[in-house]
């Protein structure tokens, strides 16, 4: 038989494209299938003779269905159902039956008995009303026991429930408010899809119902839909009122509805509810939007025309307050798809101007916060959603002029929106938008200002030339003309009185905007020209940090007044390039200031009559421009590559070659758009270039140009500082060109490594102190000028702080290294300036290292110090002949002490490798020793090697030291052996077995690297063991290690790390003998038992959970937030009871087993 799962999988016709025809539906699309209107079953007109419909069903269905609880009913029921009047009598019985089957333990039954519940309601009619409660509460009961899963059962409800409302209609429609009452949990079930199909079985009875019970039944799901998690159903049911069938297309009887929910009456129906006003006009609002997404734009010609007629009708009676209501549902259907639902918008635009012309005569009839204010409000929304389909715009213009007179809060958020129109509509509206920024500049100069920038970008046709506001219109616009000015003088004045430092941060933004605007308007020019010397004067002699963020927003504001002075109208002279290019030279690292320098070299006339960028004034420039190449910010390596690209090119010639080249290469012909010789241009183009699929390519040929020309010796000397920091710079993109510039930054570095060696190593430095410093630290940090948050402030907060997406320093110290890598020999011959740098990212004194165990600890953490790591060992061990280096044998102390046993095996493999260069002996045991770090080849290994065979006796302990230090991990850590907790405890004993091959003496040194993690033993005594020759038992006893183990320095410890320590002794004293033991048997003990000790404190969370169950319950959970506070800490003190007893429990252990 087929099981529930099978009668679900049934495929459906697919009726899209493609070859696939057939189709699995899920449960929603088999849902919204499903129509309650239209059924396959025959409906007769009367019963059989002497019979009922009940009875004719119920003889009906025992062919049909032979499910077990079906004719049980039958059998019991039959009986009392022979009649008409016999079921009449019986009516209470039939029904308590049939509703007790309503269960999905009865889920063959449930079709004739629901089928039964409908036949029932036909025979009893008025009668079954007093049902309808019990069959809705049965409804949701079967619905939430796994009825909602199933779309067959859920079609056999509905279409039960439907035919139920057709046979009662006569006597529902009477009383539409019970009907909506009765049927309250069932129409706002927590299941979208039963909510539909309610919404479309009850709309059946609204539109049936008379004018005075369908208003009362409109009114009463309004009322319900006020309440937010109701809303939802209530739009449901109002849009299928209107909807016909499952048809995308209105009934006859919309226009009645529709007229009903655009009625004053109707949208004001909720004012006084508890969730405020305004809550009606949301409800109708979502239903329009409904029917607008659903319906095409020919079927809504009702819906516009409702629309219409009722506005024209509120206008006509001046009705402020009902035309707002209804301009807000307007504009709500208008939004959706664009606009595209609108079928007639000059109507729609007229109807615009009549309510301008209507209610906005002049400023003062508009006061903030009145009824006239929020028609104001809607109309300006209105105006958004249809001013870019105006086609006679000049018309239109005139005709809303009225509307940019107002002064109006919601005017200014009403001109943000309208700049961001089509270019064409913004023009059209400029003098409009001028005007209304004139009325408002003094009153509301913070909100006003982003507007007019805004005005201004627009109004932008070039780089270097602006459009100044036409001289007709300049006593229209005398007030903006005023403001600009008076705020130029003012801030002069402030600056000549106080001097910078004195002046208020949260006065620069409104001064920012000022003088951005200030090129724009007809205003004398000479004070822009005057605050831009004055403010130059002032910054070069403010005694403060180049970097803080005060100077840094004056540095701004400079570079803004020095791009205002270049967009005022006058020809360029020498003085105008002197004095752009000592902006940039005084200010080379403030990108604003760059910037504008920049667009003036781009936009000016290239010429070797300006003597300022011929040749021998270049390499003056180049000297000072070089370290911004490196930059890490994008904006001002681009920005410099511009100023430097305008300076006179020198000729390809001979550079500073240690190795120049015998015989010149072919290489491909440099493209024609980049001049010969010129790598500055290359550089400039890969850092135009955006990185995408399609120009990744590109850049990658851009970089290879450049290691061509750098192979061939076709740049010339004075570049090669350049080339050198721009590929450094190339690394701090965001994007995956790192492999292809570290091959051609090695090329440099091995072709011309006297001329930039030291520059290269410089940068790596100072890349590493940048690295330690932001360790602790967001890279990208957030800045801000002041708490409050305005447009302008952000505006200006986004200008002073742009938004980084550079790479983070630690990846460019790892493509610096890596650069290192594919020259060793280079690295090599400069080993004495590479391994201080090494040292110092180690955390030692680069000058003069004390010992191994003396480092700063704070900086060697952290993922990204771990890959650093990585990529310089890797470096050390590609420098050959280590042993020749300084330092070489301290540094051959630190990765074998340090980092040998390391919990990452790569890191182990590459230290391994490096100390294999300068440890001769280690040579012969090379595989050995690999095959240990490598957790698939590690369990082999343990089995094959034999110690005490393999290995010579002169190099034994030094061999044992390094054996024990690579297995380390393995007994410290389970997750390093195997997935499963078993099987990483089962290799974890057998690591311990092939250790316990070593002697007792060659023990110590595994004794005192397993405390070492734990990090409570000073560095002076683990200094006895970093040499594996002072290792020896002698010294471990001495050490006396458990005296570290003191309450305070275990309370340092994670309950994780105590749990760790205390199975690694459990192992340790199951695999070891006892010959291996005793020696160290008192720090063992002495480990555990003050681990014990130290720990038996906080027997008080016992007491703690025993006072919370003593509490009064009443009174500790008075609120349902004491309920939680008191449920938290009982469960925090019983987890910290738990805990301790575990570990307690351990310990003893420990001890009982070694007692026996």
């Amino acid at each position: 038989m087929a099981t529930p799962a099978d009668a679900r999988a049934v495929k459906s016709l697919n009726d899209s494209g493609g070859h696939k025809k057939f189709k699995f539906k899920t449960i929603s699309q088999k849902i919204n299938d499903i129509d309650v209107f239209r059924s396959l079953d025959k409906v007769k007109a009367e019963p059989s003779e002497g019979s009922s419909f009940f009875r004719d069903c119920l003889v009906e269905w025992r062919e049909l269905n032979t499910a077990q609880d079906f004719i049980l009913f039958y059998e019991e029921m039959l009986p009392f159902v022979q009649t008409l009047p016999l079921v009449i009598l019986q009516k209470e019985l039939i029904f308590s039956k049939l509703v007790s089957r309503l269960q999905m333990k009865a889920r063959l039954s449930l079709e004739p008995i629901l089928r039964l519940i409908a036949a029932l309601s036909r025979d009893l009619l008025e009668d079954f009303i007093p049902f309808l409660p019990r069959i809705v509460n049965s409804l949701v009961s079967l619905l939430k026991t796994g009825a909602q899963k199933e779309p067959e059962i859920i079609e056999q409800i509905f279409s039960s429930w439907f035919d139920i409302l057709e046979n009662l209609k006569k006597y529902l429609i009477c009383d539409i408010e019970g009907i909506l009452r009765d049927t309250l949990e069932l129409r706002y079930h927590p299941k979208d899809d039963i909510n539909e199909l309610m919404s479309k079985s009850m709309s059946f009875l609204l539109r049936n119902a008379q004018d005075e019970q369908f208003e009362k039944g409109i009114k009463w799901i309004l009322s319900e839909a006020a309440d937010p998690p109701k809303r939802d159903g209530g739009v449901g049911l109002l849009y299928y009122v209107m909807m016909r069938g499952n048809s995308k297309s209105f009934h006859s009887k919309a226009r009645r509805v529709l007229k009903f929910l655009l009625k004053d009456s109707t949208l004001s129906f909720c004012d006084n509810s508890p969730q405020g006003p305004g809550t009606v006009v949301e409800v109708v609002s979502s239903t329009l939007e409904r029917l607008c997404e659903d319906l095409e734009a020919e079927e809504l010609s009702v819906m516009w025309k409702c629309l219409d007629q009722e506005i024209n009708e509120s206008i006509s009676n001046k009705n402020s307050v009902h035309l707002s209501r209804l301009l807000s549902v307007l504009t709500a259907a208008v939004r959706i798809d664009k606009g595209r639902k609108v079928n007639d918008y000059p109507s729609l635009i007229q109807l615009v101007s009549l309510i301008v012309s209507t209610f906005v005569t002049s400023p003062e009839t508009v006061v903030e916060g009145d009824n006239l204010s929020a028609v104001l409000d809607e109309v300006l929304q209105l105006i958004l959603c249809t001013i870019n389909r105006v086609t006679k715009m000049e018309t239109v213009v005139s005709q809303w002029a009225p509307i940019f007179a107002l002064k109006s809060t919601s005017l200014l958020t009403f001109l943000r929106e309208l700049l961001q129109k089509d270019e064409s509509v913004v023009k059209a509206f400029t003098n409009n938008i001028l005007s209304a920024i004139n009325n408002m500049i003094w009153e509301h100069s913070e909100e006003v200002i982003p507007v007019l920038l805004t005005l201004c970008e627009k109004q932008q046709t070039s780089d270097d030339r602006v459009n100044i506001i036409d001289q007709t219109f300049e006593s229209r616009y005398e007030r903006i003309h005023e403001f600009l000015e008076e705020n130029i003088k003012k801030v002069l004045q402030n600056i000549e009185n106080t001097g910078l430092s004195q002046i208020e941060e949260a006065e620069l933004p409104v001064v920012w905007g000022v003088v951005k605007c200030y090129p724009y308007f007809k205003v004398d020019s000479s004070l822009l020209i005057c605050f831009k010397n004055t403010l130059r004067q002032h910054l070069a002699v403010w005694d403060v940090d180049t970097f803080s963020a005060p100077k840094l927003m004056w540095q701004c504001l400079l570079g803004t007044a020095l791009r205002s002075c270049h967009k005022l109208p006058r020809s360029i002279n020498h003085s105008d390039l002197e004095e752009a290019l000592s902006f940039a030279k005084d200010y080379k690292s403030c990108v604003q200031v760059l910037s504008p320098v920049a667009d003036f070299f781009d936009v000016m006339h290239r010429s070797n009559a300006y003597p300022e960028l011929q040749a021998n004034k270049a390499e003056d420039a180049f000297s000072i421009f070089s370290e911004n190449l490196r930059h890490p910010n994008k904006d001002i390596r681009l920005m410099t590559l511009r100023i430097l690209c305008h300076f006179e090119t020198f000729p390809s010639g001979p550079s500073f070659e240690e190795h120049p080249p015998k015989k010149k290469m072919k290489t491909e012909e440099t493209k024609k758009s980049l001049p010969k010789g010129n790598v500055l241009l290359l550089l400039r183009s890969v850092e135009e270039t955006s990185h995408s699929v399609d120009t990744g390519r590109m850049l990658e040929s851009l970089i290879s140009e450049i290691q061509k020309d750098l192979s061939a010796g076709r740049i010339h000397a004075r570049y090669l500082q350049l080339v050198l920091n721009g590929l450094m710079g190339l690394f701090h993109n965001k994007f995956n060109l790192g492999d292809p510039v570290s091959k051609c930054l090695a090329v440099l570095l091995r072709n011309h490594t006297g001329a930039v060696w030291s520059d290269f190593v410089y940068n790596l430095d100072q890349c590493q102190l940048k690295f330690e410093a932001l360790h602790n630290h967001s890279e990208n940090a957030n800045h801000s000028m002041s708490e409050r948050h305005t447009d302008l402030i952000g505006r200006f907060n986004k200008f002073v702080f742009p938004p980084s997406d550079s790479t983070p320093t630690a990846k460019v110290v790892s493509l610096l290294l890596q650069t290192l890598q594919k020259v060793p020999t280079v690295a090599h011959s400069r080993a004495s300036e590479i391994l201080p740098l090494l040292l110092k990212f180690l955390g030692y004194d680069s000058e003069n290292p004390m010992r191994v165990g003396l480092f700063n600890a704070q900086v060697c953490k952290g993922e990204d110090w771990k890959e650093v790591l990585k990529q310089w060992l890797t470096l050390v061990k590609l420098m050959k002949n280590p042993r020749s280096f300084c330092f070489s044998q301290f540094l051959n102390d630190v990765l074998q002490n340090r980092f040998l046993d390391d919990n990452d095996a790569d890191v182990q493999t590459i230290v391994l490798e490096c100390l294999l260069l300068s440890n001769e002996f280690l040579v012969p045991h090379r595989q050995h020793l690999l095959n240990l770090i490598k957790p698939k080849e590690l369990r082999e290994e343990l089995t094959t090697w034999n110690l005490s065979e393999d290995i010579e006796e002169a190099h034994r302990s030094h061999v044992y030291s390094h054996v024990i230090r690579i297995l380390m991990p393995k007994v410290r850590t389970l997750k390093n052996l195997a997935s499963r907790k078993h099987t990483s405890i089962s290799h974890r004993k057998a690591v311990l077995r092939f250790i316990s091959q070593l002697d007792v003496n060659e023990l110590a040194l595994f004794f005192a690297l397993l405390i070492k993690p734990l990090n409570i033993i000073s560095e002076e005594t683990m200094d006895l063991f970093w040499n594996s020759g002072k290792s020896s038992l002698d010294y471990f006893q001495k050490s006396n290690f458990p005296k570290h183990f003191t309450v305070d320095t275990l309370s340092t410890l994670s309950r994780n790390q105590k749990s760790g320590f205390l199975h690694v002794i459990q192992d340790i004293l199951e695999v070891f003998d006892e010959l291996r033991v005793r020696p160290f048997l008192d720090f063992l003990m002495g480990c555990v038992v003050r681990l014990l000790v130290s720990y038996s404190p906080n027997i008080d969370e016992e007491r703690n959970i025993e006072s919370l169950a003593l509490r009064n319950p009443t009174a500790a959970s008075s609120t349902p937030d004491d309920k939680e506070n008191v449920s938290i800490n009982h469960d925090q003190a019983g987890t910290a009871l738990k805990q301790f007893k575990e570990l307690r429990t351990l310990c003893l252990k420990i001890i009982a087993h070694i007692l026996d």
